[in-house]
Formats: structure tokens, sequence, C-alpha cells
């Protein structure tokens, strides 16, 4: 959708070869002084206040930013176009089944890291790349948050604007793992490593006996950097099972309450020394990019 010349929201169309062309070539900073521009003004309707800026997935390719909303009542999750659209998020296939010794985020960075050596980056200039932080940085959702993490990658804003935002690949981890990872322009390895729950432990309480009580909005981000300091320390990755995370949040707010619960986990994570290398021409393959907007049109009409 984009902003008309009357200040009322519009469906996007035509592209960029279209009358409405320059609305595909808007910048993240314009867009989102267009945005603000409306949600301020007199002319915002009720329910607009959810509306945001991010990254369209047609544009995203070639790296154009503009105002676009999707919104459903109800949806069918088994439907061609979600099933299509979940896929496109899932870009590299791998031949082992070692890359669930790696955790959701590290996983991905690893497929931008692929995706980085097959196409070229699109550039993005220091205003945008600071209007990009600024938007998620205000934002306290957790896709805003895993955004902002990622912009902090090697080439982070690049690689989100060339191939997307949500890029990740699906599935479970096999269990908890301690880890260095190193990567270069043809491989990826992964190297195991013998860890304690102690040593471990040691930065986050560390971290939590310097913080004060804090609000509701501040303890969301002192949740988010023990989350931090759990999954990466001293050049060492931790992948952490689900329901191992959930429990060191729980005992972090309440450690944050009464600076007295025990840290839940001790004695040594169990974690092996196995070592696996994938090496990006043997053991990857890029899949085919699916154009979901026909499948599109067949779910709109039948909902």
């Amino acid at each position: 959708m984009f902003i008309d010349k009357y200040g009322y929201p519009a469906k996007l169309r035509g592209g960029k070869g279209g009358t409405l062309h320059r609305f595909y070539e808007m910048s993240y900073g314009q867009a989102s002084r267009t945005l603000n521009a409306y949600l301020n003004g007199s002319k915002r309707v009720k329910g607009d206040e959810s509306l945001r800026v991010s990254l369209y997935l047609d544009n995203a390719m070639r790296g154009n930013l503009h105002i676009f909303v999707i919104d459903f009542d109800r949806f069918d999750e088994n439907s061609g176009f979600f099933q299509s659209a979940k896929s496109l998020t899932d870009k590299v296939a791998f031949a082992t089944d070692d890359i669930y010794r790696l955790g959701g985020s590290q996983r991905a960075k690893l497929q931008y890291h692929i995706l980085a050596q097959h196409f070229p980056l699109v550039h993005v200039d220091e205003q945008d790349k600071a209007d990009l932080e600024a938007f998620a940085a205000q934002a306290d959702t957790g896709a805003a948050q895993l955004w902002l993490a990622r912009m902090h990658w090697p080439q982070g804003h690049e690689k989100m604007v060339t191939f997307g935002q949500n890029i990740g690949v699906p599935g479970n981890v096999k269990g908890l793992w301690c880890y260095k990872a190193e990567l270069d322009a043809a491989r990826a390895v992964y190297t195991g490593c013998p860890m304690t729950w102690e040593l471990r432990a040691v930065p986050i309480l560390q971290y939590l006996t310097l913080r004060r009580e804090p609000g509701t909005a501040a303890a969301l981000e002192v949740i988010q950097t023990v989350m931090r300091l759990l999954y990466y320390q001293n050049g060492l990755y931790l992948t952490v099972p689900g329901d191992m995370r959930r429990t060191i949040v729980k005992w972090a707010y309440q450690y944050l309450k009464d600076r007295t619960a025990p840290f839940p986990f001790a004695g040594d994570m169990g974690s092996d020394s196995c070592q696996f290398t994938i090496n990006f021409q043997r053991d990857t393959a890029l899949k085919e990019n699916i154009n979901i907007h026909a499948d599109m049109g067949a779910y709109n009409a039948a909902h």
C-alpha cells in the first residue's frame, strides 16, 4: 500500500514500470516518515495504528523498501498460498542434518552467508541503516528485536535488504551443544567444546547482580541481554533446547526480584566434541524461488 496525494492509504499496484513506480523506490526513511505523518494526521482510521514499514518480498531482492501491510482475520495454514509463503523463508537446502545442532539464529546466519556467496549484496547507505535500526529498536516485538540483532551481523543490513528479513531453516534443535564456528567463502566448520553450566552462568550472574529490579519494558531488555550472554560468550556459541531456554528465562525474572534464586542447571553440559563441515559447493543447494501471487489470488477468492 501507499499514501496517496490526499493523505489516504491506497493499494500499491502496477510494479516498478507503472505509474506508481516512485512508491516502489522509496528509501526506508522516506517510507517511515510518510507513514508516521499519516498515523499522526487527521485522516487515519481506527486500526491503522498497527501499520508498519517493512521489506516487501518482491522488492527485497532489489533492495527497494516501501510501506507494505498484510492482514488476515482468518487463514488456512494448509492452503497452497500459506505453504508457499512459509517456504520463502527457507532458501538453502542442506545435505546434512547436523545443521540442527545449531540454533535457529545460527542456521539463519549461515543461510544468509551462503546466499551472499552467490548473489551481490544491495548497497545500503548509512542513513538507511540508521533508520532501519531506529525502527527496530523502538518496537518491543520479538520480530523487531530479531531484525535488530541480524543487522549487527557482518553486512547484516545489506543481507536483510537483499534477501529479506525473515530467512530461516525450520526445525527443532538436536540438543544442548557448545561450539565454535569458522566461516569463509567456501565452507563453514563447527567444532563442539566441553562446557559446564557453572562457567557459562558466571557472566549472566555478574550482569544480573548489577541490575536493579526494572519495570516491565526494561525487564524485557534485561532478559534479552541474558539470552545473548547465554547464546554467545568468548567466541563460543550455545544451542539451547526450548524447554531449557524457558526455564532460564523464568529463573532470570525471579532472580531480578529476590537476588537469591539459584541458577537452574549445574554440572557438565554433556556437549560433545563433534566437528562437522558444510562445504557450500558440495553440501548445499539453492531452492527454486516460489511465486506466491497465483496462489494468493485463489486464496483471496476462496476467503
